[in-house]
């Protein structure tokens, strides 16, 4: 278990936007991906989560963008 982190200037913590994303991206059959990195943009008020689909013939990399409101 990882401790939940609150950036300076975002609503949502770490944990929360991580939990939305994936829970947006059930919907497709199939989801097979490792959290790569998430990151807080203040000037967009935005989240962005990279991915990398693990289980693919050829790895994949994407990201995931939400914004930062409960």
């Amino acid at each position: 278990m990882l401790p939940t982190y609150q950036l300076k200037g975002a609503d949502l913590t770490e944990e929360e936007v991580v939990r939305q994303v994936i829970e947006k991206k059930q919907d497709d059959s199939g989801f097979t991906a490792a959290i790569s990195d998430v990151t807080f943009n203040e000037k967009t008020d935005q989240w962005t989560v990279g991915f990398t689909e693990t289980f693919a013939p050829k790895e994949k990399e994407f990201n995931i963008t939400a914004d930062d409101q409960k």
